[in-house]
């Protein structure tokens, strides 16, 4: 019995080394690791293959054909993808599991039981849906701790509980599925933890793979289509100018507005308009009643 992994690679030949090692050294491997080169350009592919000859007993690939980074659309069909394929190999070859994870390629791993510590975490206690570590991430030189409750796991580097995932069909194609799948198995009855003596280190901040503009349209445009309301967006951009981030405010307000006088669509998944619809509330409950 063990854990499957997941990863999508775009153009990450920088970090690759740090992240083949953080996995290579884990005390405890994952039975798979399935990863996706997303159409890279640069030597990111030579180097996946090379890992990929050094570890064949748990290492797996896919190539798809040169396309544009997307974080909203694409990186969670990928990632659900990247599910179904490990999750049919473990099949095929009569592996047991009871976790599954997402690592992305931008992610340092220091800590060598980090993963062993979570599947533990999910195992040892009752009805765990996602855990994680805490997430520092890289800007300018300066590390940064990201700002998150206890009960909000980082997407980047976590494990789910398997029967968690069952419970709601598996990994949606959606934008911001990792949060929506703490949405969802929340309402199942399932916790989610950081688990406060864990790190993980990000090569660069959240959402700005693409650009910090375009990952705040993206940011904007997931909030829309989950089924924000103009309530949320007036006091999330009061929250930013509180903190002196204008300029964000104007882009993220911008952007949303635009599209809600559009009508863009959103999203039919009619479980998570009821939750975004309340979303304040909700946050509050998770904030203070389940830590």
């Amino acid at each position: 019995m063990g854990y499957l992994l997941v990863t999508t690679i775009k153009n990450e030949e920088n970090n690759l080394p740090r992240l083949f090692s953080s996995v290579e050294n884990q005390t405890e491997l994952p039975t798979i690791w399935y990863i996706i080169n997303d159409g890279s350009t640069d030597n990111s592919k030579t180097l996946i293959t090379q890992f990929k000859n050094k570890h064949p007993a748990f290492v797996y690939t896919y190539d798809i054909k040169e396309d544009a980074r997307d974080i909203t659309w694409k990186y969670h069909f990928l990632i659900k993808y990247g599910f179904e394929q490990a999750i049919e190999i473990a099949k095929q070859k009569s592996i047991t599991w009871d976790c599954i994870g997402v690592l992305d390629g931008d992610i340092i791993i220091d800590q060598k039981e980090y993963f062993k510590t979570l599947r533990n975490y999910i195992l040892n206690k009752a009805k765990i849906g996602t855990v994680s570590g805490c997430l520092y991430s890289y800007d300018n030189n300066i590390i940064i701790k990201e700002k998150r409750y206890s009960t909000h796991p980082t997407g980047a580097a976590r494990l789910i509980n398997r029967l968690a995932l069952e419970s709601i069909g598996g990994y949606p194609h959606i934008p911001s599925a990792d949060a929506v799948i703490l949405q969802k198995t929340r309402v199942r009855g399932f916790q989610n933890k950081i688990v406060s003596n864990l790190i993980v280190y990000q090569s660069r901040p959240t959402s700005s793979a693409e650009g910090i503009a375009i990952g705040l349209k993206k940011n904007a445009y997931s909030r829309y289509f989950l089924g924000h309301s103009l309530l949320f967006c007036f006091l999330y951009t009061l929250k930013l100018l509180v903190k002196k981030r204008s300029l964000i405010a104007f882009t993220f307000t911008k952007y949303f507005i635009s599209l809600y006088l559009k009508n863009e669509p959103r999203t039919t998944d009619q479980e998570v308009l009821k939750y975004r619809k309340n979303y304040i509330c909700n946050t509050l409950k998770e904030k203070y009643l389940h830590r």
